[in-house]
């Protein structure tokens, strides 16, 4: 197992500065080899969607010899100082969350769907939008690409779901500690849940929710079916505010 700092920018007065994102990997290249640093993703996400929409494009997923070594690089005095610097938490607002996942979770031109959760407002809506997901997964989706040609059978093969240690915006987006709803069997929305799903390509992976039958899985319990592009964004508003509030964001290693 290893551990990961995952996250996203929510809102910033402006794009990360050279020198910031300098500064930051220096800093991690200079830490001791016991502590494993390794930059799986730092940039724009291939797609972005239900919260993550009108948030800054900037996506966070940095790899450590263990869980432990994570926690203790974020709580470092030299960590804390260059945030400091550079207004995380004030100039720019970030959803962080600490994990523990398999050491090979992510695999170089794959895309990743990673999935920040927040809310279960309703959970027999939720079963019901789960339970077509499950359905249509288990089948495989239909996927027509930017190129004109389409992808067929895929399947997001969910890589690892699970608590984090959550940080900055999350601590007010998560739900209280015992305000939180069932997700998958044995965990909880209060947990800070984070779900990370693989797709076969890049290419795949940017189009995946633009599929016809993966907006039917979210139309599920509305009991209804695709049929217009503005009618389904008012019930992606409608399903983020009543059934299931998340950040997703497709990223390609």
């Amino acid at each position: 197992m290893a551990g990961y700092i995952v996250g996203a920018v929510r809102s910033a007065d402006a794009p990360p500065s050279k020198e910031m994102v300098e500064e930051f990997m220096a800093m991690g290249a200079n830490l001791p080899a016991d502590f494993g640093f390794t930059k799986i993703f730092l940039g724009p996400a291939l797609k972005t969607s239900e919260m993550a929409e009108g948030c800054p494009n900037t996506s966070i997923v940095f790899k450590f010899a263990s869980k432990a070594k994570a926690v203790e690089f974020y709580e470092g005095a030299e960590y804390k100082a260059w945030a400091a610097k550079y207004g995380i938490g004030t100039k720019i607002k970030r959803d962080m969350r600490i994990i523990e996942a398999p050491a090979e979770l992510f695999v170089a031109g794959k895309a990743y769907w990673l999935a920040l959760l927040y809310h279960v407002h309703d959970t027999e809506r939720f079963g019901a939008y789960f339970e077509a997901f499950v359905a249509a997964n288990t089948k495989g989706f239909t996927v027509p690409l930017e190129d004109g040609t389409v992808a067929e059978k895929v399947v997001l093969e969910i890589k690892w779901a699970g608590p984090s240690d959550f940080k900055e915006e999350a601590l007010k987006m998560v739900p209280a500690a015992g305000d939180g709803q069932p997700f998958l069997p044995g965990t909880m929305t209060d947990q800070g849940l984070v779900l990370i799903g693989e797709m076969p390509t890049h290419a795949i992976g940017k189009a995946f929710k633009g599929c016809v039958e993966y907006k039917n899985t979210m139309l599920a319990p509305f009991k209804k079916t695709y049929t217009d592009e503005a009618a389904y964004e008012a019930d992606v508003k409608t399903f983020m505010a009543e059934i299931f509030t998340r950040d997703v964001r497709i990223i390609g290693v």
